[in-house]
């Protein structure tokens, strides 16, 4: 006996049978056609996004408000001390100038240095006189500059460290390979 075989689920039939007892398919009718799986069209791509826009313009914006914030703090100041009348001139430097200002005695040297209040600084020897500038740079340092005395150079600036106790004033220069010199306050 030929067995038919079910056109849907490939289940074997008696040739007898009318449809499928397994899935009910009619066995006299022809299979059904496939239908093709209609598949959707493709989406389109994404744009692919950058980052570095975002991270220009979160730099961007950090930078603007710490800029706001030190000119807030900045502007704070500035408004305090003027409504306070009080000067511009950081009080370390005022506290470092009273320190220095005064006539000074080289030891063991005839040679004295006198600071003045306008920024000049005097050295004095025996056989002559010579003016150079100082400014104050704050946390015990200056910076002089004096006429080209050594070397035949026209000016000299050197950068000096200082500490003193109102007696004694010692400087480190960074020159002479930085040996301090202690001088002693003229009365």
């Amino acid at each position: 006996m030929n067995l038919i075989e079910c056109p849907v689920c490939r289940n074997p039939n008696s040739p007898s049978a009318t449809a499928c007892p397994k899935c009910g398919h009619p066995l006299n009718s022809p299979a059904p056609a496939a239908t093709p799986y209609a598949s959707p069209p493709p989406a389109p791509p994404v744009p692919q996004r950058s980052n570095s826009g975002a991270f220009v313009g979160c730099t961007v914006v950090i930078v603007v408000v710490t800029f706001c914030i030190a000119l807030l703090i900045g502007g704070g100041v500035l408004f305090y001390r003027l409504v306070n009348r009080q000067p511009l001139l950081p009080e370390l430097q005022r506290s470092e100038a009273s320190l220095i200002i005064g006539e000074w005695q080289f030891p063991n040297l005839p040679n004295r240095l006198e600071f003045m209040s306008d920024g000049t600084m005097r050295e004095k020897s025996t056989l002559k006189s010579v003016d150079s500038t100082y400014e104050l740079l704050g946390n015990g340092r200056m910076r002089t500059v004096s006429p080209g005395l050594f070397y035949g150079k026209n000016e000299q600036e050197w950068i000096i460290e200082f500490s003193s106790d109102g007696n004694s004033l010692t400087m480190t220069p960074n020159y002479l390979a930085g040996i301090p010199i202690t001088l002693s306050r003229v009365r």
